[in-house]
């Protein structure tokens, strides 16, 4: 068996390399296309809020912030407090924030480990910006489109927590690190961003390769398909009211791509097998959500059918070389940072 996988993998590596010797030009869009989606969408509406998220939790701050929401909703929503607030932070966040948010407490508490395989089945959700921009504006050029499936997919994540949340095991001890600081939230984030992203430009040259083989056999590929495994392709899709559940479900699941990212992001710290049994479900429940609030919400779509929002980055001469010495400085000169989290992987 293990002599077959090993055949297998050597015959796709083969394809690959003969794939991207034929379709050099497909190969290089593919990563243009995806680094203006990283630099234009995922790093600005992720970095900051995945920052100060990692700060909250280390510091233990969410104590303190989300105590009026845990005490309305902690008869429902059956979490201790800390992993209610990673909860409340994936919502708001993004893919992989919840992920990241259980991997780091984890790392502060190694009997948290139950809990965090839980959970990571409910702190999962796609974020209010990225869905009204890519989906709403993007698709729809209707901000309301992309608020309906954020909330669809919230109260999926919701109903998930209720259900699943009761399983969790309740941790009296203080998880928060205390002296992770600033420093540690912006590095923490930064080499996870990093990781996300180059999992994403990874991705798209693969999906783009395998498109170029069907292509050669005459077969074309649905944009839903495609958005199955890498979510912005969605954005060729044309704009159709009756497929926001469809897409609402997409998005919950949120690509083959975006679970990639988080199985990255999470490393070896804790088994991800609930998390990926749970997606199918969850996803096919947004979208019954979706069907449901389209009774109540009225969507239009203008007339012409053409997004409002591009993904656009426009960089001058001086913007990459900072770019570049940053990544230098970061991923280079912080021995005693990349320590502990070589440590962290380990877990």
């Amino acid at each position: 068996m293990k002599r077959l996988v090993k055949v297998l993998k050597v015959c796709c590596a083969v394809i690959m390399i003969i794939l991207l010797i034929k379709f050099p030009e497909s190969a290089s869009k593919s990563v243009y296309d995806s680094i203006q989606v990283c630099i234009g969408t995922i790093i600005p509406s992720m970095f900051a809020f995945m920052t100060i998220s990692t700060f909250i939790i280390s510091e233990g701050l969410q104590d303190i912030i989300f105590r009026p929401l845990y005490f309305i909703f902690h008869r429902i929503i059956r979490l201790d407090q800390g992993t209610f607030a990673i909860f409340c932070l994936s919502l708001i966040g993004g893919y992989p924030v919840g992920i990241k948010l259980l991997r780091d407490r984890l790392y502060a508490d190694e009997n948290y480990r139950i809990t965090a395989e839980n959970s990571a089945a409910f702190c999962y959700c796609i974020s209010p910006s990225f869905a009204v921009t890519m989906i709403g504006l993007g698709i729809f050029s209707s901000a309301e489109a992309g608020m309906l499936v954020y909330l669809s997919n919230a109260a999926s994540c919701i109903v998930a927590a209720i259900f699943l949340g009761k399983d969790n095991k309740i941790s009296k001890k203080n998880n928060s690190r205390k002296n992770g600081g600033l420093i540690y939230s912006v590095h923490s984030s930064a080499l996870s961003l990093f990781t996300v992203c180059t999992v994403i430009i990874a991705f798209n040259v693969i999906l783009a390769m395998f498109t170029e083989l069907l292509g050669i056999a005459g077969l074309n590929i649905s944009q839903f398909f495609l958005g199955f495994f890498e979510i912005s392709n969605l954005l060729k899709i044309q704009p159709e009211i009756s497929s926001l559940p469809l897409i609402s479900g997409i998005s919950s699941f949120g690509g083959i791509c975006v679970l990639v990212q988080c199985i990255a992001v999470c490393g070896k710290a804790f088994s991800l097998k609930r998390f990926l049994i749970s997606r199918v479900p969850i996803a096919l429940l947004s979208s019954v959500f979706c069907i449901v609030f389209l009774q109540f919400f009225e969507i239009s779509v203008p007339a012409s059918g053409t997004a409002q929002y591009t993904f656009e980055f426009n960089a001058n001469e001086i913007v990459l070389p900072l770019l570049m010495a940053m990544n230098i400085i970061l991923f280079t000169k912080r021995k005693k940072f990349t320590k502990g989290v070589e440590i962290q992987q380990k877990i």
